[in-house]
C-alpha cells in the first residue's frame, strides 16, 4: 500500500491501496456556529442522506448514524481549518464566493485507531465484519447503540492494532440495500448451473434439492471401457465403441476418469482423441481427450469437458466412446491403450 501523509493528531501515515478511487466533493463548512469542520489529511469523511456532493468529517463529540462514509480526505491543500463563510446550503466558499472542491479517496485505507479493549475493539478475528466511524480516525466494532455511521468492512489488523478499512462503492451500496444486518439469504443468490446438478435457480432451493441426496449416502457406480490398438480396428477416421452396458434410469454423471494409458501410435497416426457421450450427443461428457500426447500422471495430458459433463439421464442410456484420428485410420494404430471409467449415482 502507498502512504498518504497526515497531520496531527494521527501520528501515523494513512496507508492507501494503489487501486483506490479518487472523487471530488464540496466541503461542508458548518450547519451552525457551534459545528465547524476541520479537514485533516486522511480524515474519514461522509455525506448526509439525500446529499451527493458535500462532505464532512466524523465528529467525536457529535456522532451521527446517518452519514455515508465515502473514504478519507485526500486533497493537495492538506489540512483545512474551520471555515465560517458558508454558502446557502452550508458549503465552504473560497475568496471568490465559489464552493471549495476537494478530493476524497476510498478503497483499502490503513492505520486507523480502534477502541480500547472491550466490545468495540477491532481484532484480527473481526476481518470481514462491518465496522463504524467513532471519529475521523477511529473505528469501532459496533454502532454504539445506533449512534455511529457504517464505515465499511474490516480489511486487516496489524501487529500494532491498527485497522485497515475496506470502503468501496459496492460495499456502501450493499449496506444501503441490505441494512444493518449486512446479510443476504441463500434464496437471494441466483445460480447458473452449467453442470445440470439441480433444477433450482437459487442457492437455497438447490441446497434443499441436493442435501437430502447427500444425507442418503448415495454410492457411486461406474461404467468402464478398456480399449487398445487391438480392439480399435475400423478402417476409418472414427470408431464408436459402447462404454460398458447402458446406464440405468435416473443416472447422474459424477465424473470421468482416464487411466492405464499408453499413447496411440503406429502407421501414419499423428493425432488420436476420444469423445464420451451418447449417440444423440457424442461429446456431451468429454470432447476430444488427447490420446496421442505423452501421459501425465498416468492419463491423457488434455481432457476437455463437453457441454454436459454431469448430465442427468432420466431414462438411462448407452454411453459411447468415439475414437478419432485425423491423420490415418484409427485401426492403423499399432500401439496404445486406455481405460475409461464413468462414475455415476442413481437419484431417487
Amino acid at each position: 500500500m502507498a502512504e498518504l501523509a497526515t497531520a496531527a493528531p494521527y501520528g501515523d501515515t494513512r496507508e492507501v491501496d494503489a487501486a483506490s478511487m479518487k472523487r471530488n466533493y464540496i466541503l461542508r463548512a458548518s450547519v451552525s456556529p457551534d459545528e465547524l469542520f476541520t479537514f485533516r489529511k486522511g480524515a474519514l469523511v461522509g455525506i448526509r442522506p439525500g446529499d451527493v456532493r458535500m462532505i464532512e468529517p466524523v465528529l467525536d463529540g457529535e456522532p451521527r448514524a446517518d452519514l455515508e462514509i465515502v473514504g478519507v480526505y485526500d486533497d493537495e491543500r492538506g489540512q483545512i481549518d474551520p471555515i465560517t463563510d458558508d454558502g446557502a446550503d452550508g458549503e465552504a466558499l473560497d475568496a471568490y464566493g465559489k464552493s471549495i472542491r476537494v478530493s476524497v479517496r476510498d478503497g483499502d485505507l490503513g492505520n486507523f485507531d480502534t477502541a480500547a479493549p472491550g466490545v468495540n475493539q477491532i481484532l484480527p478475528a473481526h476481518v470481514g465484519q462491518p465496522c463504524f466511524a467513532k471519529n475521523d480516525n477511529t473505528l469501532w466494532l459496533t454502532d454504539d447503540g445506533g449512534t455511529l455511521s457504517f464505515a465499511g468492512l474490516v480489511g486487516a489488523v496489524n501487529a500494532r492494532g491498527k485497522v485497515t478499512l475496506r470502503n468501496t462503492w459496492d460495499i456502501r451500496q450493499n449496506w444501503k440495500n441490505f441494512g444493518t444486518a449486512f446479510t443476504i439469504t441463500a434464496a437471494d443468490v441466483p445460480i447458473v448451473d452449467a453442470g445440470g446438478y439441480t433444477t433450482e435457480t437459487d442457492v437455497e432451493g438447490a441446497l434443499q434439492e441436493i442435501y437430502p441426496l447427500v444425507l442418503a449416502g448415495m454410492t457411486a457406480s461406474k461404467k468402464t471401457l478398456t480399449a487398445n490398438a487391438t480392439t480399435i480396428t475400423a478402417a476409418a477416421a472414427t470408431e464408436a465403441l459402447n462404454l460398458d452396458t447402458a446406464l440405468p434410469a435416473n443416472a447422474r454423471i459424477v465424473g470421468v476418469d482416464f487411466h492405464t494409458y499408453t499413447p496411440f501410435s503406429g502407421g501414419a497416426v499423428g493425432d488420436f482423441t476420444v469423445d464420451i457421450g451418447t449417440s444423440g450427443d457424442v461429446d456431451a461428457l468429454i470432447d476430444g481427450a488427447d490420446l496421442f500426447a505423452a501421459a501425465v500422471d498416468g492419463g491423457p495430458a488434455t481432457i476437455p469437458q463437453g457441454i454436459r459433463p454431469n448430465k442427468f439421464f432420466a431414462a438411462g442410456g448407452q454411453l459411447i466412446a468415439t475414437f478419432r484420428c485425423g491423420s490415418d485410420d484409427v485401426g492403423d494404430a499399432t500401439a496404445g491403450a486406455i481405460t475409461i471409467d464413468v462414475l455415476y449415482v442413481v437419484l431417487a
